[in-house]
């Protein structure tokens, strides 16, 4: 059959399309697919912890319920439909059900992905009440006319090195911050933005 791959490459294309993320937009019926990142690699670990944290914080109304980190989650509003993987904190593992998470984390490679994960995470914000904090973090190559005021060096790095320069950006809110953050992310056409 054409177009399907031979039994050797199988596995191959197994594990690419299990990384794929799709997202869809209704309204102008793009769909957007992205190839397998590091991301997962990382969101994994950050909500892990973040999971781990809520169920042992006596005090709090996580202390009877078990946050928990599933595989995949398929966020829907009425004009968008996000999969996230690996980068989510649900509630409670006993009442596994949309509309219950708590925590979501996004990590990125380009300043680009950066831009379009914000505008998707404003698009979440509005539909989940649980929804207590968020975090994007952007880890990728520095472009070569990054603000040098900007630009921190390792310790003990070797300034003459071929390594390329890094760059770090973190955005973290919680709930009483989300308004404002929904605000700048509506006008963003950048990461400085």
């Amino acid at each position: 059959m054409e177009g399907v791959p031979d039994e050797d490459n199988l596995g191959l294309w197994l594990a690419f399309l299990q990384g794929v993320s799709v997202d869809y937009f209704q309204k102008g019926r793009v769909l957007t697919v992205q190839a397998p990142t590091i991301a997962e690699d990382t969101t994994k670990h950050i909500a892990a912890y973040m999971a781990g944290f809520l169920r042992r914080s006596a005090g709090m109304i996580w202390y009877k319920r078990r946050a928990f980190v599933p595989k995949m989650v398929m966020m829907q509003g009425t004009d968008w439909t996000f999969s996230m993987k690996n980068s989510v904190v649900r509630r409670d593992y006993e009442n596994d059900v949309a509309g219950t998470e708590v925590f979501l984390c996004v990590v990125t490679d380009t300043r680009a992905e950066s831009t379009y994960q914000v505008r998707k995470i404003a698009a979440i914000l509005g539909r989940h009440d649980l929804l207590h904090d968020f975090m994007i973090a952007l880890v990728g190559k520095a472009p070569s006319n990054l603000d040098q005021g900007l630009h921190f060096k390792v310790a003990g790095a070797n300034s003459d090195s071929d390594l390329p320069a890094v760059e770090v950006c973190v955005l973290s809110y919680e709930r009483k911050e989300f308004d404002q953050f929904e605000t700048r992310a509506r006008d963003a056409t950048c990461v400085e933005d």
